[in-house]
């Protein structure tokens, strides 16, 4: 699985772009419905590509949580008291999500779960 934290601020521009190209096409006295349609076709495409690729980074995102909470489990168990792994993660609810890590924060393993 091919994904990048970096294509979901491309996706949200070209969608703006894209959203004010169809407004000021749709104000035009003539518009083009052809011009209308490929924007529009364009519009849903890109935005169901944006959300494959939250859904993909949500879905890694997750991943790494439970991975990071079985290790922190083992490494209490077994009375590790520190650790040198540092985990970056969304400021907030661990159901947020985490599409965007502007956010975020390193953590270490002890504090944060």
């Amino acid at each position: 699985m091919r994904t990048a934290l970096q294509i979901i601020p491309f996706y949200q521009n070209r969608l703006e772009v894209i959203r004010e190209q169809l407004q000021r096409e749709k104000e035009k006295q003539n518009p083009k419905t052809s011009d209308i349609e490929f924007l529009d076709t364009h519009f849903q495409t890109l935005a169901m590509q944006l959300e494959t690729e939250k859904g993909q980074i949500q879905g890694l995102a997750n991943e790494i949580y439970q991975t990071w909470k079985s290790i922190k489990q083992i490494r209490t168990e077994q009375m590790f008291n520190g650790s040198g792994i540092v985990l970056k993660v969304p400021v907030g609810s661990r159901d947020k999500d985490v599409s965007s890590f502007e956010e975020a924060k390193e953590v270490d393993f002890n504090f944060v779960y």
